[in-house]
């Protein structure tokens, strides 16, 4: 086989050339997580202009729900089939901890957000409405054998220890108004954090092409937003 000079360069360039990249990933959780308004007001507001959009996700999803779905909540405290006894242990602590609390009354979002280490915990645990066959078997099993309003006992899957709690039982025509709303603070939260990390981009971008390391650039963005943070906590308002 004959193989023409350039072709054997451009092969040997291909596999030899190297650069150094550096670069900042934006992660959208980070920003639905700890900066995005998640008030039902700002869902609300955001819903309103955005019916069509709500109207064709749940047309795509609505097949999954029929018959019925189960609005809950759930604590998880990880602890993984094939981890070793210790951090079995001490799942099994944090979630008898978390029980305990429940136990004496308290509220079981409020312990969801200081115990799961599932991704709902800032939601307080709220998983929204759960249909069949969309959850681990011992999860969906506990789940609807649970009558409204009561918690489960432990159950324990591949991914560690819950406690689910069922909020209401949703069927026929109330399954619409539910699923919806749910997706509607779904797309509301990913449109909202897209646009934060967006225009965190663009000002890390702005800052580089203005002369900043990147590392210097980000530091500067996340001082900024550190700040802006802080500020929310003390009650102030931020833009």
């Amino acid at each position: 086989v004959h193989v023409a000079e350039a072709e054997g360069y451009e092969d040997y360039t291909r596999r030899k050339s190297t650069v150094a990249l550096d670069y900042v990933k934006l992660d959208r959780n980070f920003y639905a997580d700890l900066f995005v308004d998640q008030s039902q007001k700002a869902v609300d507001e955001w819903a309103a202009k955005n019916g069509d959009e709500i109207n064709k996700l749940f047309d795509s999803r609505k097949a999954q729900y029929e018959g019925e779905c189960r609005v809950a909540r759930h604590i998880l405290a990880k602890a993984k089939e094939d981890g070793t006894d210790a951090e079995k242990a001490a799942g099994k602590k944090r979630i008898d901890k978390a029980i305990e609390l429940l136990g004496k009354g308290e509220d079981f979002g409020d312990v969801a957000r200081r115990f799961s280490e599932d991704g709902s915990a800032s939601r307080g645990g709220e998983l929204g409405c759960v249909p069949r066959k969309q959850t681990v078997e011992p999860f969906e099993n506990a789940l609807f054998a649970l009558e409204e309003g009561k918690v489960s006992p432990i159950v324990t899957s591949e991914f560690g220890y819950h406690v689910i709690k069922l909020e209401k039982i949703a069927k026929s025509d109330a399954i619409e108004k539910i699923v919806k709303a749910q997706l509607a603070r779904e797309l509301y939260m990913k449109y909202a954090a897209d646009t934060l990390a967006a225009a965190a981009a663009k000002s890390i971008q702005a800052a580089v092409k203005g002369g900043k390391p990147l590392a210097d650039a980000l530091k500067a963005y996340t001082d900024e937003l550190v700040a802006k943070r802080d500020e929310k906590v003390d009650g102030k308002k931020v833009e």
